[in-house]
C-alpha cells in the first residue's frame, strides 16, 4: 500500500496514538470526533485493533493533543517541519478508498 493524501470528513471518530513496546505506536483507548474536515496522509502501516494509521496537523486537534504524538515533517521547501499526529480511523472510511 502506498501513502496517499486526501481529506477526513468531519465528524469522523478517531482515536490518538501512544507509544507501546518498541516504541510503536498503537490506538489509544479515548475516541474523539474530527470536528471538521481535516487535510491528512495515509501511513503504510500494519491496522491495529482493526483501526488504520494516517497523519493529520496537530493544528487540527484542539485539547487532545499528547506529546507522544507529534511526529515532526518537513513542511516547506524552507526546511521548516510542521507537526503532524497520528490518529487511527475505520478502514471502511472514505478517506482510504481509492478513486474510480
Amino acid at each position: 500500500m502506498s501513502c496517499s493524501e486526501g481529506v477526513i470528513k468531519k465528524g469522523t471518530s478517531y482515536k490518538l496514538s501512544k507509544l507501546g513496546h518498541y516504541n510503536f505506536q498503537y490506538p489509544d483507548d479515548a475516541t474523539y470526533q474530527l470536528k471538521h474536515d481535516v487535510s491528512a496522509q495515509s501511513i503504510s502501516w500494519m491496522s491495529f485493533g482493526g483501526l488504520r494509521a494516517c497523519m493529520i496537523s496537530i493544528a487540527n486537534l484542539v485539547n487532545e493533543i499528547k506529546e507522544t504524538t507529534i511526529t515532526l515533517k518537513p513542511a516547506g521547501k524552507n526546511g521548516s517541519m510542521a507537526k503532524y499526529s497520528v490518529i487511527w480511523i475505520d478502514p471502511d472510511n472514505d478517506f482510504f478508498k481509492v478513486p474510480q
